[in-house]
This record gives structure tokens, C-alpha cells and sequence, in this order.
């Protein structure tokens, strides 16, 4: 059993403008399980303190992480599940599947946005990845938002 207090710790989510500032209480727990010293399996993956609940696991495959599975995932106004599959193929997309009751997407809507600098070069591409997200409720910032809503990309 693994047991992290992430009180100190800075998290974020920079897609939603969520973040977790250093002095929040929240602990992180996980059971690891290895086989020949190679991690197969986490397991009761949890996050719980101020303003964030998370519970999961993930599989592994060759001592990394194939399969993350996310049942409840709740910051914010945002309630969720999500699955990402990993392939051990770099070239291969990730494939994400979001679903649940609400996705807030209004801080990152009513957010104002920086003026960049023109000479500002392109960050390198990261992975491919593909999402496929199902919602029941996405606030936006003219709330009350969209009802029902599916993305694929």
C-alpha cells in the first residue's frame, strides 16, 4: 500500500483551469502489485481531500501502464469517469473515453486570454490521441450550459 499526502503539492488541470494550490489537504493511496518485480497492476487508485475525490486503477503491461480506468472523478463542479488506453506503440494514439454527469467547462470559457507574442515558436507535438466524451450536462459560461452532449475527435 502506497500513501502520499499531497497537502504541500500543487496539482492542476490546465485544460478545465483547475487547480489545487500547496496547503490544500488532500492524500493519495494505491496498492501496487508486481510480478517479478514488474508492476502489473494498480489498485484502489484514490485522491481525496479539499474540493477533489478521484477513485480508479489501471493495468499494466511490461511494467507500464496500459489501461487507466477512472470510476468517479469529482473537482470543482465536475463529475466524471474516464478510461484511458495507453499502447505500448508510441505511434499509436491514446484512446480516451470520458463519460458522467458534468463536465464544467466554464472557468476555461470565461477565462481571459493572454495576448501572445508573435515570435512565440510552436511547442513539439505530443502524443496522437483520440477522445471520445459522452456528458449529461456541460456548463459553458452562459450557464445553464448544454445538455447531452458527445464529442469524438
Amino acid at each position: 500500500m502506497l500513501r502520499a499526502d499531497l497537502t504541500p503539492t500543487e496539482l492542476t488541470l490546465a485544460p478545465l483551469d483547475w487547480r489545487k494550490p500547496p496547503g490544500a489537504f488532500v492524500t493519495a493511496t494505491a496498492t501496487l502489485h508486481l510480478l517479478h518485480d514488474r508492476l502489473t497492476r494498480i489498485g484502489d487508485l484514490s485522491l481525496k481531500g479539499s474540493g477533489i475525490s478521484l477513485l480508479g486503477s489501471a493495468d499494466c503491461t511490461g511494467g507500464r501502464i496500459s489501461l487507466l480506468r477512472l470510476s468517479r472523478v469529482q473537482f470543482g463542479r465536475n463529475d466524471l469517469s474516464a478510461t484511458a488506453r495507453l499502447p505500448a506503440d508510441r505511434s499509436a494514439p491514446i484512446a480516451v473515453d470520458l463519460s458522467g454527469r458534468t463536465l464544467d467547462l466554464a472557468p476555461r470559457l470565461e477565462r481571459k486570454r493572454q495576448p501572445t507574442p508573435h515570435a512565440t515558436k510552436e511547442p513539439p507535438p505530443g502524443p496522437p490521441w483520440t477522445l471520445h466524451a459522452h456528458r449529461d450536462r456541460v456548463p459553458t459560461a452562459n450557464d445553464p450550459g448544454l445538455e447531452r452532449v458527445n464529442v469524438q475527435a
